[in-house]
Formats: structure tokens, sequence, C-alpha cells
């Protein structure tokens, strides 16, 4: 914007900018504790040639949040997101984690860095008093999301390319297929449950899962993550399962744009 103007009336504060004609903008309000911030989406539309749309699909952001669980001894969840971001790495794709050995990121912080994901995965062991329960368990966000944006463009107010920032929920039922898919393939069973309280799922405007491992108060489970070819094939089904559903997102982007090119006069 070249200039915008601030006012304020009363208890009420007026924001004026100018827009081209024909430009067309939404306006959207992100309430968090204690700020509110309003996005003006203003057009015109962007180009799928252009270098910011370009960059978001061949170089997407893979966000590994590996939850810290005390009183477990081997760091299990850090465990496979390192070998998991090593192998995403080898071949290319842009990892980043919210913590590792020696620090960890604030929790603004991840969920700032959660917010730019294009593939978000949290990695926990289950924990809850009394619970006699086992097994690998991959967990899907239900409800309505934190941020309004996200809302609104899942429940279908669509500007152009809106995909590239905001995903359906039928993304996440993607690669949680693919992983129970790969984990499957390695010989572990993977149930599928949906959840609503983890705030940072709900933060992702993309696909997005939480992947226990096993529980923490339950011996077999500890017993089989204390095995190195164990914490192996899961970082190997994680690396290989959102691979993959990136590749195809790239490639199902890839041929919009070439048919919306072919359709140009």
């Amino acid at each position: 914007m070249p200039s915008v103007d601030v006012a304020r009336s009363g208890e009420d504060l007026t924001v004026t900018l100018p827009l081209n004609a024909g430009s067309g903008y939404r306006v959207y309000k992100v309430v968090r504790p204690g700020n509110v911030r309003v996005v003006v989406d203003a057009g015109p539309g962007v180009a799928r040639s252009s270098p910011q749309v370009l960059t978001r699909v061949t170089a997407p952001l893979i966000v590994l949040d590996p939850v810290r669980v005390p009183g477990v001894g081997r760091d299990v969840t850090l465990e496979v997101a390192r070998r998991a971001a090593e192998l995403l790495s080898k071949f290319g794709w842009q990892v980043r984690m919210t913590r590792d050995a020696s620090q960890t990121l604030s929790r603004e912080d991840a969920l700032r860095l959660t917010r730019q994901s294009d593939v978000y995965l949290a990695l926990d062991l289950g924990r809850l008093p009394g619970a006699q329960r086992s097994g690998v368990t991959v967990y899907e966000q239900t409800g309505r999301a934190s941020a309004p944006l996200i809302n609104t463009i899942r429940a279908g107010a669509a500007p152009p390319y809106s995909a590239l920032v905001v995903a359906g929920p039928g993304s996440t039922r993607r690669l949680g297929e693919l992983l129970r898919g790969e984990l499957k393939a390695k010989g572990v069973t993977a149930g599928r449950e949906t959840t609503s309280r983890v705030l940072s799922l709900g933060e992702a405007p993309q696909a997005a899962l939480l992947l226990e491992l096993g529980w923490a108060g339950n011996a077999e489970d500890l017993a089989k993550l204390g095995v190195n070819q164990r914490l192996q094939l899961m970082a190997e089904a994680v690396a290989r399962s959102v691979a993959t559903y990136l590749t195809a997102r790239a490639n199902n982007n890839a041929n919009i744009s070439a048919g919306a090119a072919g359709a140009q006069p």
C-alpha cells in the first residue's frame, strides 16, 4: 500500500487505504490471547508464474514437532523426528524442527513456525493416568481452527490460489492415510482417531497430524521404542509419507497451472 491512514473516533479506529478500481478485498480478524489483528487481503490476483507462488509449490516447509515427554528415559520423539528430518533433507526437502538436543523454540515461536508449514507433524507418547492403552495412533484435527482466516477459506469463501495458503481437511486425511499405509508396510498397525484439543494442529493451515508413537505407561510400547530398528522404521514411514504427499500436491498444482495456461486466449 502506498499509504495508510488510521484515525480514532471514540473507542473505534478507522483504517483508510487506497485500492485500485476492481482490486477487490477481504478483511479478516485474527483473535489471539491479548491482541487482535485485522488482515486486509487486497487484489488483484497473483499470476501462477510469480516467484512467491512457485516457491510455495516447489519449496514447501515441513515442520516436525517432537513433544518432550518427561520420565521416559530415551527421548524417542526427538530421535524419530531427527531421523525423519535427515532423510527428508537428504532428498532436498525443507525441514524445520521445533527443538533439538540443545535448544527448544518458545511456544509462540513454535506456533509461528507451525502457521508457515505446508506439512506439520507432532510426535508424542500417549499419557493418561490409569489408561490401559497401547500401540501407535495417528490423530487428525476436527472442529474449527484457531484462526478465523482458516475457517473462512475452508467454509468456501476461497480467493484465487487459496489452496496454496490454506488446505481443506481432505489434505490432512490423505497424509494420514499415507502415513498409516507406510507404517503398515513396515509391520506397524496404526489406529486413526480425531482430536480437537491440540492447539498446534488447529494453527497449521495445511496438512497436520499428531503421531503417537506408543504409550508412556505401557512397558511393551517402551520396550519396542528402545530398539533402534523400531525408531528407524517409524522415521522412514514419516519421511516417505510426507514426501509422497508433497510430490503429489506439487504435481497436481503443476497440472492445474498447465491447464490454466492452455485456456488463455
